[in-house]
């Protein structure tokens, strides 16, 4: 348990990495929120296809 621990408060290994460098905090913080908002827009394209169909080069897919 020890160890864990020294390893936690230096940099060592993924979890001290993430828990001693901000950088890597904010970038995961970033990373979610794009995957978050990406997630808004699949849904709002997915809706729209339901909605309307998919308009493809040649006609409309889904109708």
């Amino acid at each position: 348990l020890g160890e864990a621990a020294e390893a936690l408060s230096t940099r060592e290994g993924t979890a001290g990495r993430f828990l001693n460098d901000p950088e890597l905090y904010e970038s995961l913080v970033l990373t979610s929120e794009r995957l978050q908002q990406t997630f808004v827009e699949l849904h709002d394209l997915l809706r729209q296809w339901q909605e309307k169909g998919l308009k493809l080069e040649g006609g409309v897919f889904g109708q």
